[in-house]
C-alpha cells in the first residue's frame, strides 16, 4: 500500500529509496521518520491506506513543528523544575508531582512513537498540575504514564497525568502519549474553568494518544467549562465506569475535534464522547 508516498506492508515499513522532505530514506524506521517530517505526505499511521487520514498522523505541521533542543539542559526527574526549557534524553520516574510556577516546556529526544522517552509519575501522584493564568505546559515527544490519583479525593482525584484547575493554564500536547493513567475524574488529563471565565483553561492535543487510561467520568480526558482543542489523534482502550470512556465535556466552552480515532473505549454512558 501507498500512503503519502511512504511503502507500508502490514503496517511496517520497506526499504526504500524514495526521497521525503529532500532526503532519501533506507530501512524501515528511517523511513517513517523521512515519512513523517514530509509535509507534503499524508503523513505516517498504522491504521491503513483506506483510513490513511484518520487517528494518529504525523503530519510536519508548521504551528506545531518540535523546536530544536539545541543547547537546551536535561529536565531532572529526580528534582524536577517547575518552570523553564529542557530536553529529555532518557526514560525516568518523577520523584513528586510537579506543580508549575510559570512555562515549562520539555522536549523528548526520540521522534519513534512506539519508542517515546518516557516520564512515569511518583506513587499516588499524578505528573503536572497547573493552577495560574501564566501556567503553561509544553510536551513535545513524550509518554506520561503511571499516574494515579484516584485514591485521593474532591479536587485532589481529578486528572490522572495532568490537572488544570480553576485558576487556568494552557496545556500544548504534541506527538506524545498519555497512557495507563487513573484517577476519579479525568484518567489521563483533567482541566476546570469556571462560568465566569470560561477560557481559563485551554487544551491544545495533536497528532498524540490516548490508550488504557481509566476513570469514573472521562477516562482519557474530563473538561469543564475551558476550551479544547485535539487532532490527528487517537483514543484506545480507556475506560470509564460511568460517562465517557474516553472523553466527557461538560458546559465546555469551545471544542474542535478533527481526524480523530475512537476505538475500544468503554463507558457505561457514552464508550467515546459524553456531553
Amino acid at each position: 500500500a501507498r500512503i503519502g508516498g511512504c511503502s507500508e506492508e502490514v503496517n511496517y515499513y520497506v526499504s526504500s529509496t524514495d526521497n521525503y522532505a529532500g532526503t532519501a530514506c533506507n530501512g524501515t524506521k528511517n523511513c517513517e521518520v523521512a515519512c513523517t517530517r514530509d509535509a507534503g505526505g499524508a503523513g505516517y499511521t498504522g491504521v491503513g491506506a483506506d483510513e490513511a487520514r484518520i487517528g494518529y498522523s504525523a503530519d510536519a505541521v508548521t504551528t506545531h513543528a518540535t523546536p530544536s533542543s539545541d543547547g537546551l539542559a536535561e529536565y531532572d526527574c529526580a528534582s524536577p523544575a517547575t518552570s523553564g526549557t529542557f530536553k529529555l534524553s532518557a526514560s525516568c520516574t518523577l520523584a513528586s508531582e510537579v506543580i508549575l510556577t510559570g512555562e515549562l516546556t520539555i522536549i523528548g529526544q526520540t521522534e519513534d512513537m512506539d519508542n517515546l522517552v518516557t516520564i512515569t509519575a511518583a506513587a499516588t501522584s499524578r505528573h503536572f498540575q497547573l493552577d495560574g493564568a501564566g501556567h503553561k505546559l509544553n510536551l513535545w515527544h513524550l509518554k506520561l504514564t503511571g499516574g494515579d490519583v484516584s485514591g485521593n479525593s474532591g479536587n485532589t482525584a481529578r486528572g490522572g497525568s495532568i490537572s488544570i484547575h480553576a485558576d487556568g493554564g494552557v496545556l500544548n500536547l504534541h506527538y506524545s502519549e498519555i497512557s495507563s493513567n487513573k484517577a476519579t475524574y479525568g484518567g489521563g488529563i483533567h482541566s476546570l474553568s469556571t462560568s465566569n471565565d470560561k477560557d481559563a483553561t485551554i487544551l491544545n492535543i495533536h497528532n498524540s494518544i490516548f490508550k488504557t487510561n481509566e476513570a469514573e467520568s472521562g477516562a482519557g480526558i474530563k473538561t469543564d467549562y475551558g476550551v479544547i482543542s485535539i487532532e490527528d489523534t487517537v483514543f484506545d482502550n480507556n475506560v470509564a465506569s460511568n460517562a465517557g470512556g474516553a472523553i466527557q465535556l461538560s458546559h465546555v466552552h469551545d471544542v474542535i475535534i478533527k481526524n480523530t480515532l475512537f476505538s475500544n473505549n468503554n463507558g457505561n454512558a457514552a464508550g467515546a464522547i459524553s456531553l
